[in-house]
Order: structure tokens, then C-alpha cells, then sequence
């Protein structure tokens, strides 16, 4: 059983930023020599902080999409931060990645996601889609976004379940990927599949969020008991 703790949004002043989308997409499975890689740190798209190890499935009894990585590596518990990833403004953005349990253990281990923008940014239409508590949920717009920000407690024998949100940024500008755990008991949580790429046109989307109806009013409801929270 996954508990959540919260998404949440920080916010400063605004400073938008000239880019050109850009789609990002990584499964891990390029990355390293054949088989697992325990403490790997070359990783082409991301850098490393603390211990993460590349997988190589079904290498420790793990079974992944090819390779994944473990977040608690060997020695300890570790963070990857994306590259920058540019987009455009006006064009819809959808964010997703794989996160499953260690495999190894029914002890829960810490999880944290953020999104976090190179320059404080306006979006409109946040939406969660899946994995995430109440998805599908119409969380909202902001101004002067500087990161999304997500919490959870991932059980060790918790099946990889695919997290995905969306949002359309006023402005052009980057954001980086950041995926970290603080358990320090050498396994999970592990990390799939990462990806950020447009998505058809806001208008499409609209469309979409509005077939919803009254099902949308009650994934709100859902939300605010899920302590969705903003900062």
C-alpha cells in the first residue's frame, strides 16, 4: 500500500525564460555496461547525488523494463537531477515515470519528485492523470511557479505504477527532473521510464478535462482529503 504525503507548489516572482521544446525520454537501458552497475554515476541524462544503482533486470531478483534504477544504492540513498529540459510556451507539457517498490522487502522506503523551473513560471490546466492521489485531478493554474513538488511511501512489494501530470506553461522556459529517497536500508525505491513531451493542443486537452463533468467535481473533493496543499 502507497501512502501519500503531498504535491505542492512554491511560487516567486516571475521571470520567463526563451527556449524551444524539446522532448526527454529515458529508460535507463543505453546507460552503463552489460548487467548491473551498483553505485553508477554516469548516467547521460542526469547527475547524481549520494549512491544509486543501475539494474539490470532480473539481476538481485528485480524485474524492470530492461534496466531501472535503484534509488537507495549500495552504500546508501541517493538523488538524480535531470539535465535541463526546454518548452515552449503554450504548449502543453505531460510528465510521467515508472515507480515501484524495492522488490526485496516489505519495508517501505521514502520517495520524492519535483519538477523544478529554471525561472518562476505561469501554467494553466495542472493536471494529475495517474499515480498520483485522486488522479485524474484538475489541481489548477498558478502564477510564478518555481517547482512542483510530491511525497510518497512506497511499500517494497509495491507493483511499478506509472505516475504522469500535464500542464501548459505561459512562457518558454526549462525545468530539470529531480527523483530521490532518504531510506537508507541499501534497496528501493526504484525508478522507470522518464519522460516529458508535448501533448496535442490545449484546446484538445480542454476538451478532454471538460468530458469530466461531474466525475471532476468529485476527484476535487477526493484531492483536498489527500492534503493537496500550495505554498
Amino acid at each position: 500500500m502507497v501512502r501519500y504525503s503531498l504535491l505542492a507548489i512554491a511560487a516567486l516572482a516571475l521571470a520567463p525564460a526563451a527556449a524551444h521544446a524539446q522532448n526527454f525520454n529515458d529508460n535507463f537501458n543505453g546507460e552503463g555496461p552489460a548487467g548491473s552497475t551498483l553505485n553508477y554515476g554516469s548516467f547521460t541524462n542526469f547527475t547524481t547525488t549520494g549512491q544509486v544503482d543501475l539494474v539490470s533486470s532480473p539481476d538481485y531478483g528485480i524485474i524492470c523494463d530492461g534496466k531501472c534504477v535503484d534509488l537507495d544504492g549500495t552504500s546508501g540513498p541517493g538523488a538524480l537531477l535531470s539535465n535541463a529540459i526546454a518548452f515552449a510556451g503554450g504548449h502543453t507539457v505531460k510528465i510521467s515515470f515508472d515507480l515501484g517498490g524495492s522488490q526485496r522487502s516489505g519495508d517501505s522506503d521514502s520517495f520524492s519528485f519535483a519538477t523544478l523551473f529554471g525561472a518562476p513560471t505561469g501554467i494553466n490546466g495542472l493536471m494529475t492523470l495517474t499515480g498520483f492521489p485522486g488522479s485524474p485531478a484538475l489541481v489548477g493554474s498558478f502564477s510564478n511557479v518555481t517547482s512542483i513538488s510530491y511525497g510518497a511511501s512506497v511499500a517494497g512489494n509495491a507493483g511499478f505504477t506509472t505516475y504522469s501530470l500535464l500542464f501548459t506553461p505561459l512562457t518558454a522556459g526549462t525545468l530539470q527532473l529531480s527523483f530521490s529517497t532518504t531510506s537508507a536500508d541499501n534497496i528501493g525505491p526504484l525508478l522507470d521510464n522518464v519522460s516529458v513531451v508535448a501533448v496535442p493542443e490545449p484546446a484538445a486537452w480542454g476538451m478532454m478535462i471538460g468530458g469530466f463533468g461531474l466525475a471532476g467535481m468529485a476527484v476535487r473533493r477526493r484531492a483536498a482529503k489527500t492534503k493537496v496543499s500550495f505554498a
